[in-house]
């Protein structure tokens, strides 16, 4: 509600509070000294506040936004007041999270004023529509992941065997081969760390990105996706940029557009992946020379469902999911398209102040992992990979438990409480990792 008596106002200004109340946004303003003036139908709707219980409040701002970072991002745009809608997590009265797009205004008179709208459930129909965008991309994928697990599981299984028959006669070619192994090995557990993340729930999980990086090491995936009769050109002069990014949002992108750009080619041509530095980011563009677009298609490709394809080809979501995933990155997307001349989709994300990429993503060496003695407790019910995991920390100098369950690990807690980490697996039958968890830090077991 508007807080401010309007006995004695003039008819336009009665007119204002009548527009301001019935407003299908939130709308609020508050003074300098943190007084509440505005705060409307919607907002308390959305919220669950009423005028009164906010001026009730010691701290209206750190009751929406708890975390401090997102009190500075919000005091901030207050202060520019420039009509940019930013997104924010917000906490109503119930205690509920609400996701919300709010701009600040400057008034005339030098106030100023916020004008927001939920998109709580856009967002949650945003995040299913990603995940049956992912799972119909998986299906694209397995058949070519299939064969290089195929390849991988050979190599594997030739080398042991080879190593076995070497490691009396000839140690050095026996240790050829285990290095085989481990690369193989190595390659696998990449495929199915990227088909995990990238089946994954959940929002987006931004950090500091190294882009180029990440591009290339996603070229083969996206080559899997193309005939052999369809180049894919890879020019990336981006390097050493940093963004906050989800780098699985990133290789959904990635997916998309090459998806797209294979369809508009009919399987012959060629698909160019490029990046460089343009206007404080990193412009990415995805460039085919397909059968372009006419500005009648152009002006829809961002529309949920709309698809030019034939029944049962496409699902119209592609590029809507591409479009959120980068707004939600503070980024941007154009097309350039026309028909019989190809498409050029670029992206745009704003890059991270300088970082040392060496403080960011160097690798930890040997001595980084070397331990003195203290003592790790293995949880997991997997005999094997309990005793693998059991000799490498050994090999680094670690003293190390083991349980195969979290009851077990439990009993070894109190029997030895000088225990310095625990690493858990999560799913196990019985007492899972996350119980485990929740029991150590409810009772003297916090490691």
């Amino acid at each position: 509600m508007v807080t401010e008596d309007p006995q004695g106002g003039t008819e336009s200004e009665e007119r204002f509070r009548t527009i301001l109340e019935h407003a299908p946004v939130m709308i609020d303003a508050f003074a300098p000294d943190g007084t509440l003036e505005i705060w409307n139908r919607e907002c308390e709707r959305r919220l669950g506040w009423t005028a009164e219980e906010i001026d009730a409040l010691e701290d209206p701002l750190g009751t929406f936004y708890p975390d401090p970072k997102d009190q500075a991002r919000v005091l901030a745009a207050i202060e520019r007041a420039d009509g940019q809608f930013r997104e924010y997590k917000v906490v109503a009265k119930d205690g509920s999270t609400h996701v919300q797009m709010w701009a600040d205004f400057e008034l005339p008179n030098g106030s100023r004023i916020s004008v927001g709208h939920d998109v709580t459930e856009q967002r949650q129909i945003e995040a299913s529509l990603r995940q049956s965008q992912k799972m119909q991309a998986l299906g694209t994928l397995s058949g070519g992941i299939a064969h290089d697990f195929n390849n991988l599981l050979t190599i594997i299984l030739g080398g042991a065997s080879m190593a076995l028959l070497d490691l009396e006669a000839s140690p050095e070619a026996a240790r050829e081969a285990l290095l085989e192994i481990e690369a193989a090995a190595q390659r696998g557990a990449d495929l199915v760390r990227r088909l995990m993340s990238f089946s994954r729930r959940g929002g987006l999980r931004r950090r500091p990105l190294a882009l180029d990086e990440t591009i290339s090491g996603f070229v083969p995936t996206l080559r899997r996706l193309l005939p052999e009769s369809l180049a894919l050109e890879v020019d990336l002069q981006a390097t050493d940029a940093q963004v906050l990014a989800d780098p699985v949002a990133v290789e959904q992108v990635l997916l998309n557009l090459v998806s797209n750009a294979r369809d508009a080619t009919e399987g012959e041509g060629r698909i160019r992946v490029r990046s460089r530095l343009a206007r404080e980011g990193v412009i990415v563009e995805v460039v085919d020379d397909g059968r372009g677009m006419s500005a009648e298609t152009q002006e829809r490709v961002f529309e949920p469902f709309f698809t030019t394809k034939e029944a049962g080809q496409g699902t119209g979501l592609g590029l809507p999911m591409v479009y959120g995933l980068i707004q939600q990155h503070d980024g941007s997307v154009e097309i350039a398209s026309a028909l019989g001349e190809g498409t050029t989709v670029e992206l745009w994300l704003p890059t991270l102040e300088a970082t040392a990429p060496e403080a960011t993503l160097r690798k930890p060496s040997r001595e980084d992992l070397r331990g003195h003695g203290e003592t790790i407790l293995i949880v997991e019910d997997d005999a094997g990979l309990s005793l693998t995991a059991s000799r490498c920390l050994q090999r680094f100098g670690y003293v190390v438990l083991t349980a195969p369950g979290g009851a077990e690990a439990l009993e070894v807690l109190d029997a030895e409480p000088d225990v310095d980490l625990v690493l858990s697996d999560v799913v196990m039958p019985g007492m899972g990792g996350r119980e485990l968890q929740r029991q150590m830090q409810e009772g003297a077991h916090a490691s």
